[in-house]
């Protein structure tokens, strides 16, 4: 199973492993103007890639339906890098309630757990960070959710940033207006991106409609 992926910065190659995880991993001052869109930051990213639903289900530990009941402040945690304070990690740790377990033997009914998730709110710059294009998953909202566990850390990780998470409360999971409506060809990349998670996350809705109420 892999635990790490590589995310090429607009601005440079950052490759920085921490607890096994290297996707919200990226320079801060050094942001193209490219992937700015509004008070949104898109880090273009290369992690895990998949091609259809099994795919996706084969690298999950754990798969379950959960609600968000709770987000924690951003992470955002500085360097120095040639002589200047840059932005060396950033992330939000958010809990889940377990609704029903469907594959796996950690999660259990009711259980409370831990999400690492690849979006960040930064105070200082009032900018929000999306790794490898990922966006925050809303509180008070069941998701169907395809789930690694990090092997070092109390947390469990989204398969492939993006693919493993299905909002079973909207039928679309739609990017902020600001990318939407961008004519950057930055832009393009990500929201063709988007259209294959969307793919999956169809196919995995009707998969598992027996589960879902």
């Amino acid at each position: 199973m892999k635990k790490t992926a590589v995310v090429l910065s607009l601005a440079g190659v950052i490759i920085l492993t921490l607890t096994g995880w290297s996707v919200y991993n990226f320079l801060g001052k050094g942001i193209d103007n490219s992937s700015r869109f509004g008070k949104d930051i898109y880090q273009v990213g290369k992690t895990e890639g998949f091609n259809d639903l099994k795919e996706v289900e084969n690298a999950a530990d754990e798969i379950v339906i959960a609600e968000k009941t709770y987000e924690n402040a951003s992470t955002v945690l500085y360097t120095k890098y040639g002589g200047e304070e840059r932005i060396a990690i950033a992330y939000t740790l958010s809990d889940f309630k377990v609704d029903k377990v469907i594959h796996g033997d950690h999660l259990k009914t009711g259980e409370t757990f831990t999400i690492l998730e690849n979006e960040a709110y930064n105070k200082k710059q009032k900018v929000t960070y999306h790794i490898a294009g990922y966006n925050m998953m809303r509180q008070g909202t069941k998701y169907l959710l395809f789930l690694e566990q990090s092997e070092t850390d109390p947390y469990y990780l989204v398969v492939g940033v993006n693919f493993g998470k299905v909002d079973l409360e909207r039928s679309e999971t739609d990017p902020p207006k600001g990318l939407q409506e961008s004519t950057k060809g930055s832009a393009q990349v990500i929201l063709e991106a988007h259209e294959q998670h969307e793919k999956i996350r169809e196919s995995a809705k009707k998969k598992y409609a027996e589960f879902i109420e």
